[in-house]
């Protein structure tokens, strides 16, 4: 994939607020499938934050810098390795600086945007920028993210949602360019649901309390209850679950809903296969990648009106209430009785988020700047 003439390829330095490690691989897994394909169009570094870090990254063809000052508890320890990216970026050979997520890295890009003539790139990712959440924030860690909003050269976010929430008055709305989903889920994705007497749903995510998990499971429960057991139901998370397999086992859920994590990414594709339908109960989410992915393997989808979901046409998806077990289990017993399976509809709402779409995105904002 490339979207520039070899000798003209942007140099290009990422730094991340988030990034996933081998016993947190959810945690922004997104940025680093982002940067990766992002070096196939551009010279590209990375500055690393932690050792783990620098390992998952070094495996790729990107050049890492290596700094990992998030370990380091003295503060003045800290300020020096701020000051020392600083430096870096200063008299570093790159065209553009790329940050993803703001939220740990405030200093980094104040002192950029301040003290360098380097061209500035923040993809933003976090549902912590919401105004409901940020209301409840340091007015001084607002009042720094609304300048840097302001000041810096080009800001994505990942849905319309989000650029909503983030627009500030007298400022050109953000771009929005979405997550990436891999070509390589677009091959031999299923076109027609499983073929076993039960139907089988899934759920991966961080299970934090904004994920809400704990709501499918009541709604599970509420078919149990109801006579309904032809369906399983899979948790999958990086996160400890043991909540709510307790509430399972309390509840006699056991047969029905299983439990795996923490799975890599690379695994994840597999159990998409495996099921026919994906669960999404968030209260708010910028853009859900899980949902995107389920798609490109032809899942149905029951959510809440969150991220990406609430530009998918209807025929993809059965949108329930917020906070409404019972919206769930009648989606869930829709789902079971006309064996709901999007197949290539659900591939083709995913194709807006191909990985050589956003890709591309990518590369005309780059050479926007730089010409």
């Amino acid at each position: 994939m490339s979207h520039s003439p070899e000798n003209h390829q942007p140099k290009v330095l990422h730094i991340s607020s988030w990034f996933p490690t081998d016993k947190k691989p959810f945690l922004g897994n997104f940025i680093e499938l982002l940067i990766i394909s992002i070096s196939k169009f551009t010279k590209s570094y990375f500055y690393a934050r932690t050792a783990q870090t620098y390992e998952r990254i070094a495996l790729n063809n990107i050049c890492v810098i290596s700094n990992e000052h998030e370990t380091k508890k003295n503060v003045w320890q800290k300020l020096k390795s701020i000051y020392q990216f600083y430096r870096h970026v200063k008299n570093g050979p790159y065209d553009i600086i790329h940050f993803h997520v703001s939220q740990r890295l405030i200093p980094e890009i104040i002192l950029t945007l301040l003290l360098t003539s380097k061209k500035t790139v923040l993809t933003e990712q976090g549902s912590y920028l919401a105004r409901s959440q940020m209301a409840g924030k340091n007015w001084f860690f607002v009042f720094c993210i609304r300048w840097i909003h302001r000041n810096i050269d080009q800001l994505v976010v990942l849905s319309e949602y989000l650029q909503k929430e983030v627009t500030l008055k007298d400022v050109t709305p953000p771009a929005v360019i979405g997550n990436i989903v891999l070509e390589n889920w677009f091959e031999n994705a299923p076109q027609q649901h499983n073929t076993g007497s039960e139907y089988v749903f899934l759920h991966v995510s961080t299970v934090d309390a904004n994920k809400n998990a704990e709501g499918i499971l009541q709604a599970c429960l509420q078919l149990k209850n109801e006579g309904i057991q032809n369906f399983k139901f899979k948790i999958i998370s990086d996160e400890d679950y043991s909540h709510l397999l307790s509430y399972s086992q309390k509840n006699g859920l056991v047969d029905i809903v299983s439990f795996e994590g923490p799975i890599q990414h690379t695994e994840l594709k597999k159990y998409f296969q495996q099921s026919d339908c994906f669960i999404l109960n968030s209260n708010i989410e910028t853009f859900s990648i899980v949902a995107a992915e389920a798609l490109s393997q032809g899942l149905y989808l029951i959510s809440t009106p969150v991220g990406l979901v609430v530009n998918l046409p209807d025929s993809v998806v059965s949108i329930t209430l917020f906070n409404d077990p019972s919206s769930i289990a009648t989606a869930m017993i829709t789902a079971i009785n006309q064996r709901l399976f999007n197949g290539i509809s659900g591939q083709r709402a995913a194709q807006q988020f191909s990985e050589s779409t956003i890709s591309k995105a990518y590369s005309d904002i780059y050479n926007s700047l730089i010409s």
